[in-house]
């Protein structure tokens, strides 16, 4: 299409753009498609990519930024394309959502479960091969929490949304080779 041929309300061009009519279904394949891969790669990444974001909530995010852009930016594009695969995304989301509230198993496959890391101040190695999250990167958010002896954990999760619970041992002798300082740190409590 020419510059020249743009017409201010074209609404034919405007809500269908150049493509045919029936590219309307291969809207909702590829979109399909791109929100299970997206689904599949943030999964990949861990739990600490979405933040506080549940996986599907997360690809639904960056489906939409996606989404949006083409249909915004590109005159002959049109906005129907765009709503349509924004239709589609939220039904996937709602539909993910509902399965996994009938069948636990499909709720882990989407939405991930929740890891424990450290059990009674000792750090769960095998979980936090499997979360993919090393002790330096747990050792700081408990100095965060204001926790620098690994005796005052009772237990820390790693949550299916990539947040850490972290319930402390009030009572919990200090022992000087679990504090969580830096080893180039000579601080002692």
């Amino acid at each position: 299409m020419d510059y020249s041929e743009v017409e201010l309300w074209d609404w034919h061009r405007i809500l269908v753009g150049d493509a045919p009519n029936f590219y309307l279904v291969e809207v909702i394949f590829r979109t399909a498609l791109i929100y299970l891969a997206l689904l599949i790669t943030l999964n990949l990444m861990g739990k600490r990519m979405g933040g506080q974001l549940t996986l599907t909530e997360m690809a639904v995010m960056v489906t939409l930024g996606a989404l949006v852009a083409v249909p915004m930016q590109i005159y002959d594009r049109g906005l129907l394309m765009g709503i349509t695969a924004l239709v589609v995304a939220l039904l996937f989301q709602r539909g993910f959502n509902y399965a996994g509230v009938k069948n636990e198993n499909f709720e882990h496959i989407s939405q991930g479960q929740l890891s424990l890391l450290v059990k009674d101040g000792v750090f769960e190695q095998e979980q936090m091969k499997k979360a993919r999250i090393s002790q330096t990167q747990i050792m700081s958010v408990l100095r965060a929490e204001k926790i620098y002896n690994l005796n005052q954990v009772r237990r820390l999760y790693l949550e299916a949304c990539g947040i850490f619970s972290i319930y402390e041992n009030k009572e919990a002798e200090m022992d000087n080779d679990k504090y969580l300082f830096p080893d180039k740190d000579e601080v002692k409590l």
